[in-house]
């Protein structure tokens, strides 16, 4: 069976390294994940010590997410920047976008301007859901609310949206 890999030039403008720049996302959505998991969970830990001693009421989930959810949304900001550096690079220099525009295949710029960039975005979505449903279970599981009849996620949901 012959071993399939992928060709990253192909995924990126002419003249760019696509193993690099596949090395560099990846890079970037590791300390974004990083920054996310101590942005959420030190200060959840840090309050959980303190709360269960004197059973008050906790920081609503919402403060709790906005401050987790910051490089995820700086790393979708980063997306957008290189998508439009990927298509301005055609314009630099030799001037590829003739060369592009004049391809059999019509996809091929928007294949090497949008490829990476999209994947990134839909890695950076994907984990901002994952993460955003994990963190709500530990909070729904660990914070100390007080109930009543309407249960623990009417009231952690109201306090998200309407408070």
């Amino acid at each position: 069976m012959k071993k399939r890999t992928i060709r990253w030039d192909r995924l990126v403008p002419p003249g760019m390294n696509g193993r690099r720049e596949a090395g560099r996302l990846a890079a970037g959505l590791a300390a974004g994940l990083v920054w996310n998991a101590a942005a959420f969970l030190v200060p959840f830990l840090q309050e959980y010590e303190r709360l269960t001693w004197v059973r008050a009421a906790f920081e609503p989930f919402d403060r709790h997410l906005r401050r987790a959810l910051i490089p995820f949304a700086l790393l979708a900001g980063w997306m957008v920047a290189l998508a439009l550096v990927h298509l301005l690079s055609h314009y630099q220099e030799s001037r590829s976008i003739y060369l592009m525009r004049r391809l059999p295949d019509r996809g091929e710029l928007w294949r090497r301007c949008l490829t990476l960039p999209l994947t990134g975005l839909a890695a950076v979505l994907i984990l901002t859901l994952g993460l955003s449903v994990l963190y709500f279970w530990l909070y729904e599981t660990y914070a100390l609310i007080d109930t009543d009849s309407q249960g623990r996620w009417y009231w952690t949901l109201h306090r998200m949206f309407y408070e």
